[in-house]
């Protein structure tokens, strides 16, 4: 059995005493290994949070960070502090300068911690390749991109500010018995791509799909050519977070029925 617990999200669970802010966090748990997909967007709220949803972390051996924007990465500096030596797994661009851009300003939206000082606490493995970091548990590595994704975020360089294609976005997959369950942190790199590059990497079909999809900025043909593949693919869940957006969230929630929830900080549930 796996279990995945939401400790951060912009939604909580009603009834629950968990704080919401713009951010994601996932804790996974296996039988003999456990991690973090993301770490949210603050100390405080992933601090709280743990204190009430209660986790058990003793066998936390990782964490994975899905790309270097600050909602994901924030809580890093407060998850090593607590548990020490953890492996880290991302994307060598994850230090990346990245930005938004209003259309009057940019605005930094990247990691706010430095390289030197979070290795003095953790394990910090870089890679644009596939890397199992569990039995049966990848880190994705760059995710190739074979359809056009659009982005409004820039890289700040040498030369200027230049488009961001946020090639660190990365995702992890769990093989299961009846396929792999896709972890998004963002989804930057596309859900197709993503889901694409999962059954490269595991040799299975897409059983589910959990967290942040980016689709908040989808137009119907971009959900119209999600939808399909995730029926080609017979998913059996789909729990959807963060960046997945409402029209994209009220389409799948009429089209894939009790397939498919919204999943919040406080949300516990199994596969």
């Amino acid at each position: 059995m796996i279990t995945l617990t939401c400790i951060s999200e912009n939604s909580v669970k009603f009834g629950t005493h968990c704080w919401g802010e713009h951010g994601l966090s996932i804790f996974i748990e296996l039988p003999d290994f456990s991690f973090f997909m993301d770490t949210g967007a603050s100390a405080e709220v992933l601090r709280h949070n743990l204190s009430v949803i209660k986790p058990d972390l003793r066998n936390t051996k990782a964490i994975v960070l899905s790309h270097g924007h600050f909602d994901h990465t924030n809580g890093l500096e407060e998850l090593i502090k607590m548990l020490p030596d953890l492996q880290v797994y991302a994307h060598p661009d994850i230090f990346s300068e990245h930005y938004a851009y209003s259309g009057e300003k940019y605005r930094y939206i990247g990691v706010q911690f430095e390289r030197a000082d979070v290795e003095k606490l953790c394990k910090l493995n870089l890679s644009t390749g596939a890397v199992e970091i569990a039995h049966g548990v990848y880190f994705s590595g760059e995710i190739p991109r074979h359809t056009k994704i659009s982005s409004k975020f820039y890289l700040k360089t040498e030369l200027g500010f230049v488009a961001d294609g946020i090639v660190d976005d990365a995702a992890v997959y769990l093989k299961t018995e009846r396929g792999t369950v896709v972890i998004f942190g963002c989804g930057h790199a596309g859900v197709i791509n993503t889901l694409k590059h999962a059954r490269a990497v595991t040799g299975q079909k897409i059983r589910g799909v959990v967290g942040g999809t980016h689709l908040i900025t989808a137009s119907p043909q971009e959900l119209d050519e999600v939808a399909g593949f995730l029926h080609a693919e017979d998913v059996e869940f789909l729990r959807l977070a963060h960046c997945t957006g409402k029209k994209a969230t009220y389409r799948f929630n009429a089209e894939f029925r009790e397939k498919f929830d919204v999943m919040s900080a406080g949300d516990v549930f199994s596969i």
